[in-house]
């Protein structure tokens, strides 16, 4: 059976200034990491013997990502303004590019870290975390 490998995801990342009317890209992420944790409960009974038998519960995701931006680039200072606002933002994580058809992760989270490499330079590589809030939803653009 053939099949295809990605070799990472690509996102992007929109914020809104008018309380959720709206939504204007914020960011492009490279190199995302994305990962969905589920919780094992112990669902053992008579029925099973007693032996562990592991039932799902919470679910989270999270995802790390580059984002490379210029220093005069609007969207480095709209990063710098939701790390230290705590904004919530709207992800998109696009596995396979940005052609209809194709699949398409998103999600609602929060920066939770933010890297910067050093020197500083016109070019900046920034390295983020994020901790989604809510369903990580699976779908097709």
């Amino acid at each position: 059976m053939s099949t295809q490998s990605t070799p990472g995801y690509n996102g992007l990342a929109y914020a809104s200034s008018d309380g959720g009317s709206t939504y204007p890209k914020l960011l492009e992420l490279t190199d995302v990491t994305l990962s969905v944790d589920t919780d094992e409960l112990d669902g053992r009974s008579h029925d099973s013997a007693g032996a562990y038998d592991p039932v799902a519960g919470s679910q989270k995701w999270t995802a790390d990502a580059t984002v490379l931006s210029v220093d005069a680039d609007a969207g480095q200072a709209a990063l710098i303004a939701a790390v230290t606002g705590k904004s919530t933002l709207k992800f998109h994580f696009d596995p396979a590019g940005t052609s209809s058809g194709k699949p398409r992760r998103a999600g609602d989270g929060i920066i939770t870290s933010w890297q910067e490499a050093q020197p500083n330079t016109a070019l900046r590589t920034t390295k983020i975390k994020i901790a989604g809030k809510g369903a990580l939803v699976f779908s097709t653009q």
